[in-house]
């Protein structure tokens, strides 16, 4: 156990964990040039002349999902560029998706311009402001393989839905039969109003990334009024209010998406962070281990499963579940600073210190690596060092971490005595 009593270690949060900075270095985002600014991009989507308003509003928003797409590409482009980055394969998933939820799109104009008889292009200009500060806070909060698996389906279900569009709009225009046209013409406005439950949950998605909790359970109840079999939807609408902190809604909801998709991994897996939210954990380890059989290589569930072990003092287990998080996944931060604060539980203060140290190294300006650190200083009696790291954590604390932050302002002064 902790010997001291003077101060709580500071575990990683199970429901969302906090990661690495991906690419900016040892600098404090506000002390460097961004390199993005403003980015300019097109996207550009054909349709046909089907005499519906409907088909040309979605028109507009396809090629608007295709100049957002153009945008995110530029700025993996850009990051690929920056001499600071290494392995940018391992974190490509990670930029994508914080640059799609940290971009302020503005629409600078739309055009639709007649190409053929009845075929006419949708093209659609946009401004997206990316702030490397947005950007690199972003990236802390999509390191969870859910989200990133989450996106990724996303992305498989707009280009389906489009693949689908271009298909039967193909069909459509070479078909000379009218009752064929017209049931092709059914099919393609049934598959725009798809399309606008993608993107709405697309929105929803964003709002939970950007921790707009209450928005995420508005905009996903209109994404259940509108798809009442959409799992997604439901467990989407459980995260906003586990982020509401309404545990029992969300369990209802997630409940809910588990009945619609029996096998759905993201969903046991964020059931059982409700579950360790609420200290249920032998329900939580229960989810998190259906969601490890579903997905073994689901690094977050075994960081999680270890959080809950060292929450009941089974030290062992947390330990191996640690360790193979970081088997998986070796640039995971949260990893490292849980597996530290297990052998800081085990009285391995230095052990303790060097994975805090992994930490650092891959994120620099990870507060809670630093706290823990001055705490595993403290039990080495190494005061200096303590003071060092708690001065650094109070740089790097976030709004939320106020009260951390007296008691390392405490700690300081008492360690000058």
């Amino acid at each position: 156990m902790i010997k001291s009593s003077k101060v709580n270690v500071f575990f990683i949060a199970m429901f969302l964990i906090s990661s690495l900075v991906l690419w900016f270095g040892n600098c404090q985002a506000k002390e460097s040039t961004n390199p993005f600014g403003s980015i300019l991009a097109e996207g550009r989507y054909r349709t046909d002349e089907l005499s519906q308003d409907e088909d040309d509003m979605v028109a507009e928003e396809r090629s608007l999902i295709r100049a957002k797409r153009n945008a995110v590409e530029q700025v993996g482009t850009v990051i690929r560029s920056d001499t600071r980055v290494e392995n940018y394969m391992v974190v490509t998933d990670v930029v994508d998706i914080s640059a799609a939820a940290a971009m302020k799109v503005t629409i600078l104009e739309h055009r639709k311009i007649p190409i053929a008889s009845q075929v006419y292009e949708h093209q659609t200009k946009i401004n997206a402001q990316i702030e490397e500060g947005d950007l690199s806070w972003m990236s802390r909060g999509v390191q969870e393989k859910s989200l990133q698996s989450d996106y990724k389906n996303l992305q498989v279900e707009y280009d389906n839905n489009m693949k689908l569009d271009e298909s039967l709009r193909q069909q459509w225009r070479s078909s000379a039969n009218e009752d064929e046209r017209q049931a092709l013409k059914g099919k393609i406005i049934e598959n725009n109003k798809q399309f606008q439950v993608i993107m709405l949950f697309d929105e929803g998605y964003v709002q939970f990334l950007n921790k707009k909790y209450g928005e995420v359970v508005a905009t996903m109840s209109k994404v259940i009024e509108l798809a009442p079999d959409y799992a997604d939807a439901y467990n989407y609408r459980g995260n906003g209010y586990a982020g509401l902190r309404r545990y029992d809604e969300a369990l209802v909801e997630i409940n809910k998406a588990i009945q619609l998709k029996p096998d759905y991994e993201t969903a046991y897996y964020n059931r059982g962070g409700v579950y360790a939210q609420k200290g249920d954990w032998k329900a939580a380890v229960n989810d998190y281990s259906k969601a490890l059989t579903l997905d073994p290589q689901d690094y977050s569930a075994y960081n999680n499963r270890g959080n809950v072990y060292l929450q009941q003092e089974k030290l062992p287990e947390a330990m191996a579940d640690f360790n193979k998080t970081l088997l998986i996944n070796s640039k995971y931060v949260g990893g490292y600073i849980n597996r530290g604060l297990g052998y800081f539980n085990k009285e391995q203060y230095q052990l303790a210190i060097a994975d805090f140290n992994r930490a650092l190294a891959l994120d620099a300006h990870t507060a809670k690596a630093y706290y823990n650190k001055a705490l595993a200083h403290e039990q080495l009696d190494e005061k200096k060092e303590a003071m060092v790291a708690y001065q650094e954590f109070i740089k790097n604390a976030a709004p939320e971490q106020v009260e951390y932050v007296k008691i390392a302002e405490k700690r300081i002064a008492e360690l000058k005595q």
